[in-house]
């Protein structure tokens, strides 16, 4: 996926800090602390550096990422301390990576949130890279109201903790408020039969849904030798078969970098791994000519016919047809 940590339009004031943060020497200092100062400030320095010229070089056309870093903090002094670098770390290890995407054509628009929400891991320090748990977690745990999530650091500047995950961002649905919104009623149906349906009533729930039109599902349950929503609900392994169905139209964030999948990626016969068991994967090709993205099962395929409908957290594409993992009844 791609990844950008801030635009071109950031690019001139990471340089203009980085150059301020040059060493310094200081003769009222003792020799070993003004080496570790230094080296701390060529280290601060050499990552201010990087981040300018990765957002010098993205082009304004590969979209913005919706959570834009605050201006960086200010020294008290003409000669910036080692502590003030330390912020100066913190304020880069505090926020998520955006993970920005490719538009299909130079003139489609952004896929960023219109707002500047943030969804910030609660920790006992920033500069750890790793947390206990996500504001995922937080969220199924039912922690959202408890005083440490609505704790306001100075490293959040959006405020608190999880305000995604929690249901504070008023300016993004959920993944099942777009299906909703797109009246796909069927596929949420065939969510409900597993964990899914639940899950993508969460804000924070990341994941991309290959979502079958209404008669597309309809299409495939009669493949299946049903003809109403009654008969399904009324068999046992009808209902275990369809929430392996639905499953497979759910796919999981690229490890390690959890980013959700897109259609620019959705291309050269890529592996997309699906919330099946066991590692089921899809994949997925692009036309060069028409921009169209197939994507194909081990017994069907389907054309994305609506993409790249943004949630909170992932993206909903829009499909003509239903998936099949393996060989069932009218799929063999």
């Amino acid at each position: 996926m791609w990844i950008v940590v801030e635009q071109r339009r950031r690019a001139t004031e990471l340089y203009t800090a980085a150059q301020s943060h040059t060493p310094t020497r200081r003769s009222n200092s003792s020799s070993g602390a003004r080496n570790s100062s230094s080296s701390l400030r060529r280290v601060t320095a050499a990552l201010l550096l990087v981040v300018a010229y990765l957002a010098a070089i993205v082009p304004p056309t590969f979209g913005t990422c919706p959570l834009y870093p605050p201006a960086l903090p200010k020294p008290t002094t003409n000669h910036p301390s080692a502590n003030h670098n330390m912020q100066i770390i913190k304020h880069f290890v505090a926020l998520p990576l955006c993970f920005c995407t490719l538009p299909v054509k130079p003139g489609d628009p952004s896929l960023a949130l219109p707002c500047g929400c943030s969804d910030v891991d609660p920790r006992d320090s920033f500069l750890q890279a790793n947390v206990a748990y996500s504001c995922y977690d937080q969220a199924r745990f039912g922690s959202c109201n408890q005083a440490f999530m609505l704790e306001t650091p100075e490293e959040v500047p959006e405020g608190s903790y999880c305000q995604i995950s929690c249901g504070r961002c008023p300016c993004c649905p959920t993944l099942d408020g777009v299906l909703r919104a797109k009246g796909l009623e069927m596929f949420r149906w065939l969510l409900s039969f597993s964990d899914e349906g639940s899950k993508t009533k969460m804000p924070g729930y990341m994941a991309t849904l290959l979502a079958p039109t209404d008669a597309a599902v309809w299409t495939a349950l009669n493949r299946l030798g049903y003809s109403s929503k009654e008969a399904v609900e009324g068999d046992g392994s009808a209902k275990a078969i369809l929430s392996d169905i639905g499953r497979y139209h759910v796919l999981h964030p690229v490890e390690p970098l959890k980013a959700t999948w897109t259609t620019p990626f959705m291309r050269g016969d890529v592996a997309m791994y699906t919330a099946v068991s066991n590692g089921k994967t899809v994949s997925a090709r692009q036309d060069a000519n028409s921009g169209k993205v197939t994507v194909s099962s081990p017994k069907s395929s389907a054309t994305i016919i609506e993409r790249d409908l943004y949630a909170c957290k992932g993206f909903v594409q829009v499909v003509d047809a239903v998936l099949v993992p393996w060989a069932m009844k009218g799929y063999a």
